[in-house]
C-alpha cells in the first residue's frame, strides 16, 4: 500500500515544489506517459496546451536504479501505445499536478510512493533510504504549504491556490 500527500497547487506552487526535490543532484524528473520506449529526462513541467499527453511526471533519485525494461507500452486509456511504469516496482515518486479546469476550479493534485512491490509471490520492501527521501519531501511540503484538509489523505495548499481559495475559488 502506497502513501500519498493530497495538493492544491497552481503552477507557481508546483514549480515551486520541483525546484525543491530536483535541489538534490541525484534528482531527475521523468514526463508521463511518453511517446519514447525509454524514460526521458524533462527539465521543466509541461506547460498548459503543449502537445503531449504528460499527466504528471515521476522523480528519480538515481541512487535508487531500476530496469529500463519496467518502462513498457500502456495498454488501455487515452495513452494506449505510449510509454510509463505500469508496476509499483520502480523507486520513482510520482508527482500528479492540481489541474485548473475549464470552470475554473482546481482540482487535486497528489505526491505519491509505493514503498513495497510483488515479485514472484513476496513482498519487497524498497528500502529504508528510498522511504527517507520521500519523507523528505513530504516535511518540505508540510513546511512550505497550508494544510487544509486533515482526512487521508491530508492535503495541502500551495500560497498562490490558496490566494485563488481565498478569492473565492473552488477546490474538487
Amino acid at each position: 500500500m502506497g502513501r500519498q500527500v493530497g495538493l492544491y497547487l497552481l503552477p507557481e506552487d508546483s514549480q515551486q515544489l520541483v525546484e525543491a526535490v530536483l535541489a538534490n543532484p541525484d534528482v531527475v524528473m521523468l514526463g508521463y506517459p511518453s511517446p519514447m520506449p525509454e524514460p526521458r529526462q524533462i527539465e521543466t513541467l509541461p506547460l498548459k496546451g503543449e502537445p503531449t499527453l504528460h499527466v504528471g511526471v515521476y522523480f528519480w533519485n538515481t541512487r535508487f536504479p531500476f530496469e529500463v525494461s519496467e518502462w513498457i507500452p500502456i495498454r488501455q486509456g487515452p495513452a494506449t501505445g505510449w510509454y510509463g511504469f505500469t508496476s509499483d516496482e520502480p523507486p520513482i515518486i510520482e508527482f500528479d499536478p492540481s489541474r485548473l479546469l475549464p470552470e475554473g476550479s482546481l482540482t487535486r493534485g497528489r505526491l505519491w510512493m509505493e514503498h513495497t512491490f510483488w515479485r514472484g509471490g513476496e513482498r519487497i520492501y524498497k528500502g529504508e533510504d528510498f522511504e527517507n527521501w520521500y519523507n523528505s519531501i513530504r516535511r518540505w511540503v508540510k513546511k512550505n504549504f497550508i494544510l487544509i484538509d486533515r482526512s487521508p489523505p491530508a492535503a495541502y495548499i500551495g500560497p498562490a491556490a490558496y490566494r485563488f481559495h481565498e478569492q473565492g475559488g473552488v477546490l474538487k
